[in-house]
């Protein structure tokens, strides 16, 4: 596997904003739980970057020495069974790790990236902001050690504590955090949720739009008639365009994508 890559550039700043958002929606803005796998087995579809990841345990031997690696473009993250075994007992380096190619995977970066035994490198002739390797560690600090939720006058070893991280992790996060001035707020995380909810509806609406479309101009038409306005049902009743879902004269729905009046629902005992 690659130790590092060129991705599109994105600041620090801006990974930690989707990092602390996806985080919050997974934890509905609570703390982060400890079990970072059964978090992500249970909310993860919430989440319009992560939904259908999976997460696939394999043998050591065939990870050719990865802990873990990600292939972002189909959402999966391998992990070799003895490291997925420390994740399940919530050993702080092993969810690092987990979050580190959760990353990958949420920062759609589109070559295959692992994580091996010890430290990843990143590649000195890529920037940090087009680093892969640089962008998911960011990641990872974030999503486990958010800015908003880290109190900076803490030590280490209470951040460590506090968001099972290890202490070297959490004495990097500290330092990153203290150099910074204060930090814009989080984006409203209720706000992006109706505009995500808001979105959904849209595009469910624009998608029935089509199929009423389509089944429409597959119905026959009626001599001498508007063919955009009446056509006839599959049962051969009148249907106009207007009335469609609504129970009145010519109204009709879609029954096994074709035209169905409530008229001969109505004649059939519906």
């Amino acid at each position: 596997m690659l130790d590092d890559f060129r991705v599109p550039t994105l600041s620090d700043e801006a990974v930690e904003r989707i990092a602390e958002r996806i985080g919050h929606l997974l934890t509905s803005g609570e703390p982060m739980p400890l079990d970072l796998l059964e978090i992500l087995r249970r909310k993860a579809s919430i989440v319009d970057e992560l939904r259908g990841l999976e997460i696939i345990c394999r043998p050591d031997v065939e990870m050719d020495r990865a802990d873990a690696f990600a292939i972002p473009d189909q959402k999966r993250i391998f992990v070799a069974t003895t490291v997925y075994q420390k994740m399940e007992n919530l050993a702080p380096r092993a969810l690092m790790t987990l979050a580190h190619e959760l990353g990958h995977v949420a920062l759609r970066h589109r070559a295959p990236a692992a994580r091996m035994h010890g430290a990843q490198k990143t590649m000195s002739t890529i920037p940090a902001s087009q680093s892969a390797e640089h962008q998911a560690k960011v990641f990872a600090a974030a999503f486990q050690m958010p800015s908003s939720v880290v109190d900076r006058t803490s030590t280490p070893d209470a951040i460590a504590r506090r968001f099972n991280v290890s202490l070297e992790a959490a004495r990097i996060r500290l330092e990153q955090l203290s150099r910074r001035g204060p930090r814009a707020p989080i984006p409203d995380i209720e706000q992006y949720l109706k505009e995500l909810k808001a979105k959904r509806q849209t595009a469910s609406r624009t998608s029935m739009l089509l199929t009423e479309e389509r089944v429409w101009a597959a119905a026959r038409t009626i001599p001498d008639e508007d063919p955009t306005e009446y056509r006839l049902s599959h049962g051969g009743y009148r249907a106009s365009w207007s009335a469609r879902y609504k129970m009145r004269p010519m109204g009709w729905k879609i029954e096994n994508d074709v035209i169905v009046t409530y008229e001969e629902l109505s004649s059939r005992g519906y």
